[in-house]
């Protein structure tokens, strides 16, 4: 990875160390206090174990275990969280973790099965199962982005709307009035853009698949399915999945 240019950071079983000179899990339990480190280099990479309540052993061809941060761990013996020194590898691990993990879940959720005994037919299916989970997930960014943009605009017309009130010359009551309307209909607005940027998974890929079939089909799809399920996406909607 180093080599292509990329920086890794990550956790290692310490069988796949072969010939690096570092203290077991069972020897580190012995000699270590919990808070300490010890940390190996070479040119390139750096492995460093660290004693949290097990043994934790790390490896990176981009950081090391300076400059040491501070993390808190909950502690038996005093019955408090304690503050322990805690390497930079751990730091910078547990700021982008879990990414691996979410991927799978959502992969397993819905994947595709089949009967198919045909060997390449697993990968197809799973290549594809990846491809509309990544196509949600960038979905879902886009539209967050396009949310922040409009908060900010909105406030910008709330403050407008608030000086074009004043200088009207409206009473109290109908100021309250036109605010009572305007809220109203900023709510609604939120309910149609709520249903369109916060899909659902399983939403996605139906909508997906019923926009492919309905754009991509020779119309046996319609004779399939009742015309009420058919005209369930409407054009917001479509476009936005397009």
């Amino acid at each position: 990875m180093g080599e292509h240019g990329w920086g890794v950071v990550g956790t290692v079983q310490q069988n796949r160390l072969v010939g690096v000179p570092m203290p077991t899990k069972k020897q580190a339990k012995k000699e270590m206090t919990r808070g300490t480190m010890k940390s190996v280099y070479d040119n390139n990479n750096c492995v460093t174990i660290w004693m949290d309540s097990k043994a934790v052993v790390l490896e990176s061809n981009y950081t090391g275990p300076n400059p040491a941060g501070i993390c808190k761990r909950y502690s038996g013996k005093d019955k408090a969280y304690i503050k322990l020194s805690c390497p930079r590898m751990v730091i910078d691990y547990n700021k982008t973790m879990g990414g691996v993990d979410l991927f799978n879940q959502n992969t397993k959720n819905y994947s595709i099965s089949t009967r198919l005994k045909k060997w390449y037919w697993s990968l197809w299916a799973w290549f594809l199962n990846v491809q509309m989970i990544q196509a949600w997930r960038l979905y879902r960014s886009t539209w967050r982005n396009r949310y922040l943009m409009d908060q900010k605009k909105n406030h910008h017309e709330d403050v407008e709307f608030e000086d074009n009130l004043n200088a009207a010359g409206l009473s109290k009551f109908a100021k309250s009035r036109q605010r009572i309307i305007r809220n109203k209909g900023k709510m609604k607005k939120r309910k149609e853009e709520k249903k369109v940027y916060e899909i659902t998974l399983l939403e996605f890929i139906r909508q997906s698949v019923e926009l492919m079939l309905m754009n991509h089909s020779d119309h046996k799809y319609s004779l399939l399915v009742p015309q009420r399920e058919v005209s369930r996406l409407s054009t917001n909607s479509k476009q936005a999945i397009r």
